[in-house]
């Protein structure tokens, strides 16, 4: 439990018998009272909350994390920073592919900042928090796209709805955006439409309320690094191209 917890606690018994009313009131002015002091508590962990760099943690955390120790005191190597979902995860070897550059004449550092399902609003974020937590800004930044995921704007909620993840994701602004794809017509019929408009209002009022960011919270510093690199060499599937396509790899 975040010690956190236990001021915030202690400034709502000392709000509580500071503001106790000395007798009955009428309805709007007691609704309003609890709604000053609501939004005060909401915006006082929020703030709370951004000055302790207190976050969820999910598996993308770590890999900033691993991706923040690598350029840390390195000001003069360039960067070049993928930011995917699993096809970059799986199959890009940033330590071989450094090692590639290096022999071809490019001392650079590669960053790996992808996760299986990540959304675009995922990967903004992220590379946010790389550049702010590093202090540098990537020379390049090679953004992967997935068409079965990147297509609707609330995906997440098909695999993790309600997660940490989920969650964290939908700031206000990424909601907005979110809410701006859904009526560019990314729903599939009027039922998804409707439990996708749900579940964004649902998930971003969550994140806005900080609902479940002190039980489970944690700062940054104190997230475990952890590489984002899975190999994986197993196909998923077979694919057989056409045969223009087999004709354009042949001959590239």
């Amino acid at each position: 439990m975040h010690w956190t917890l236990f001021l915030f606690a202690f400034l709502a018994l000392l709000a509580g018998h500071l503001l106790r009313a000395g007798g009955r009131g009428r309805f709007g002015t007691n609704a309003l009272a609890f709604a000053l002091c609501f939004v005060a508590m909401v915006a006082g962990i929020r703030l709370m909350a951004t000055t302790a760099d207190l976050t969820r943690p999910t598996e993308y955390d770590r890999f900033v994390a691993h991706a923040v120790e690598k350029v840390t005191g390195q000001p003069d190597r360039p960067i070049l920073a993928f930011v995917g979902a699993s096809f970059s995860r799986n199959a890009l070897d940033t330590e071989r592919l450094e090692t590639r550059l290096r022999e071809a004449g490019q001392d650079v550092q590669v960053v790996n900042l992808s996760l299986e399902g990540a959304s675009l609003q995922e990967r903004a974020s992220h590379l946010e928090q790389f550049i702010t937590l590093s202090g540098r800004v990537p020379e390049h930044v090679f953004l992967g796209v997935a068409h079965e995921f990147d297509v609707s704007p609330t995906y997440v909620f098909r695999t993790s709805k309600f997660s940490d993840r989920a969650i964290e994701q939908f700031t206000l602004d990424a909601a907005a955006w979110s809410g701006v794809g859904l009526m560019a017509g990314t729903c599939e019929g009027l039922v998804d439409c409707v439990k996708n408009w749900g579940f964004l209002g649902l998930h971003a009022g969550l994140n806005a309320l900080n609902v479940g960011l002190i039980h489970s919270g944690k700062p940054l510093r104190e997230i475990e690094a952890k590489p984002s690199y899975d190999p994986q060499d197993m196909p998923r599937e077979t694919y057989e191209p056409p045969a223009d396509q087999s004709e354009q790899l042949r001959s590239a």
